[in-house]
């Protein structure tokens, strides 16, 4: 097999970058596979996901005609369409999948409801709970929703969740 000229020559920081990187992805992937931290590692897995993407994009360019080689292997041409064909199954079950997980609905449902409720949930008076949202800068009424204030305040929900969850501030 030819040698790239040098000048085309990625290997010195692309192979380094797709073994990082796929690490981070795999580890990340199974921690949210198994949600021990989902929101603690989900935006590493997507921004070095799409690190990933480029050093592969990379690391493939680099070795192409190796590369080319797997379609012309029976055995490569099955792996391969076996995972593409895995892979889509899961995207497709995922997509006609209309129930939700138990944790979403009740957050869903906590996230719709009036202050009001929101506090007799918390066991602690509507006063005492705008009184943490106001100390967050949050001006709310009784009627409003912590996902309308969220958006209305440009926050997450679930960092409104958390401020009105810590019953510590009530201590």
């Amino acid at each position: 097999m030819s040698q790239s000229p040098s000048y085309r020559s990625t290997r010195p920081w692309s192979t380094p970058l797709t073994i990082a990187s796929a690490l981070v992805v795999a580890i990340s992937g199974v921690i949210m596979f198994f949600h021990l931290g989902d929101s603690l590692v989900k935006g590493a897995h997507e921004w070095i996901g799409m690190l990933f993407v480029i050093a592969m994009v990379l690391h493939i360019l680099q070795h192409w005609p190796a590369f080319r080689r797997y379609f012309a292997q029976r055995k490569g041409v099955i792996v391969i369409s076996a995972v593409l064909l895995a892979s889509t199954g899961f995207v497709a079950a995922s997509a006609l999948s209309t129930s939700k997980h138990p944790a979403h609905l009740v957050v869903d449902t906590v996230l719709s409801l009036p202050l009001e409720k929101v506090a007799v949930i918390n066991d602690i008076t509507t006063a005492q709970l705008q009184q943490q949202l106001d100390t967050a800068g949050i001006s709310a009424d009784n009627n409003d929703t912590l996902a309308a204030l969220a958006h209305q305040h440009q926050r997450h929900p679930f960092e409104l969740l958390a401020l009105v969850f810590d019953n510590t501030a009530n201590d």
